[in-house]
């Protein structure tokens, strides 16, 4: 297993624990909130903080993973990508975006249907999240496919 795939794996793991905590904070703060409280402030708190506490996460991830397999392993991380790289990464990078733009799409859609403001967020920070799992998968799934 390569160090792209390695790094795309851990990504994706992180991705996953970061949403469940970060999410588990959200739902207890939610359930905490006054009846009269203002819904449009609070998601969009969520969204500010959420954006820093996920590239935090990542970045911290990063750092720990490129010294413990410097350390296992001996292998440095690679000076360049090759053309595969690159074309891995466009391919990916149209996902994220892909999902990017249908979560927001969707997240208007319930705006439009009336569903109020909460499921909107949900949906819009949801499609957010899918978009940054879904990148790393299909990192993944295409440096299996051409290993």
């Amino acid at each position: 297993m390569g160090y792209q795939e390695k790094k795309s794996i851990l990504l994706a793991i992180t991705q996953v624990l970061l949403t469940i905590g970060y999410f588990w904070h959200v739902a207890g703060q939610y359930a905490a909130l006054a009846p009269d409280a203002d819904l449009l402030l609070f998601w969009a708190k969520t969204i500010v903080v959420m954006v820093p506490v996920f590239m935090a996460g990542h970045i911290t991830a990063l750092i720990v993973f490129t010294i413990l397999n410097k350390q296992i392993t001996g292998e440095s991380v690679p000076k360049f990508q090759d053309e595969r790289d690159k074309l891995i990464e466009l391919k990916a990078t149209r996902i994220e975006y892909f999902t990017i733009i249908l979560g927001v799409f969707a997240s208007m859609v319930y705006v439009w249907r009336g569903d109020g403001l909460t499921t909107m967020f949900i949906v819009l920070i949801t499609g957010l999240v899918l978009s940054g799992f879904l990148t790393q998968m299909t990192r993944i799934i295409l440096y299996r496919l051409d290993a």
